[in-house]
């Protein structure tokens, strides 16, 4: 897994006060396969599944763990439009996003601080 990802999970777990068994007993898989993950040695990178998972319980979005290198703006394809330009995304997917992505942001202006 890349350096700045591991960090990023190990300064982040450990701001939210958890202990590696307590992320891996979350995210459902053994203490020492987490542990692996966050060791710099270690070769090995999560599926993506297990990233959904890790974000959910940092309460973090992927993109904001794996960083603006890794998480570049995509502009989006161009489809024919319908009329209206709304948002494909439900409202409550919406909300309950920007309250993650607020925790997450405040996280990263501690880690930045320190």
């Amino acid at each position: 897994m890349a350096e700045p990802l591991r960090n990023t999970l190990r300064t982040v777990r450990q701001l939210v006060e958890l202990s590696q068994a307590d992320m891996a007993q979350r995210i459902g898989m053994p203490e020492h396969a987490y542990g692996r993950f966050e060791r710099e040695s270690s070769s090995i990178v999560p599926s993506a599944s297990t990233l959904r998972r890790m974000y959910r319980v940092l309460e973090s979005s992927v993109d904001e763990l794996l960083g603006p290198e890794c998480g570049e703006e995509r502009q989006p394809v161009a489809k024919p439009s319908s009329g209206g330009s709304r948002s494909r995304q439900p409202a409550s997917r919406r909300s309950r996003s920007h309250s993650r992505t607020g925790r997450a942001r405040r996280l990263a202006l501690r880690v930045d601080v320190e």
